[in-house]
């Protein structure tokens, strides 16, 4: 017998079960209770700080788009740099050789 015998798995449930209702009526569990909604006023210091913080998030934001911004731009540079040293390689390469020929 297979793991999945042993422990039950993949057996077909009982068809009685796959018919029956379950009921509308819920019982309140006894573990649970039930509390009010609190609601609480923002003091005026409390809406300054909330907004100085998202404009501190924005700016950093804005910071971090920069700085991506920035690696991005410098990637496009080393990738033209090496293109350009690899053509400049090319050309001494082939002057060198002509030169040794000659």
């Amino acid at each position: 017998m297979d793991v999945a015998g042993k422990k039950g798995y993949g057996k077909k449930r009982n068809a009685a079960n796959k018919n029956q209702e379950v009921p509308l009526e819920v019982k309140p569990n006894e573990r649970i209770t039930s509390q009010e909604p609190s609601t609480t006023e923002a003091i005026e210091d409390d809406v300054k700080v909330l907004l100085e913080d998202v404009t501190l998030s924005k700016e950093w934001i804005t910071k971090v788009n920069v700085g991506m911004d920035a690696v991005e731009i410098s990637g496009q540079c080393l990738g033209k740099v090496e293109c350009t040293l690899g053509i400049l390689k090319g050309i001494l390469l082939k002057r060198w050789k002509t030169s040794e020929a000659t």
